[in-house]
């Protein structure tokens, strides 16, 4: 899918507005605009699910899990550290 480039200016608050987004999200601030005018766009009725593009995923992960997922991970590679150097 080709994409063309549309440009616009907003006020300090929106431009605020959307940096938060992308900082809460973890996104560069193209992604967010996309989004934010695909969400926009489909609560206007001019888009619905089937114009969203392909092989574009979203991952929704708690903020507990992301922590006890890297505190397992970095057990994991203390005991793999461990165990090579002859420790365990």
């Amino acid at each position: 899918m080709s994409r063309s480039r549309v440009q616009t200016r907003a006020d300090e608050d929106t431009v605020e507005q959307i940096d938060e987004y992308t900082e809460d999200r973890g996104i560069s601030e193209s992604e967010a605009v996309r989004r934010l005018l695909r969400a926009g766009l489909k609560e206007k009725g001019f888009r619905d699910d089937t114009d969203t593009p392909q092989g574009h995923a979203v991952a929704h992960i708690d903020d507990r899990v992301r922590l006890i997922g890297g505190a397992m991970i970095g057990l994991a590679v203390l005991f793999m550290l461990l165990s090579e150097v002859g420790l365990l």
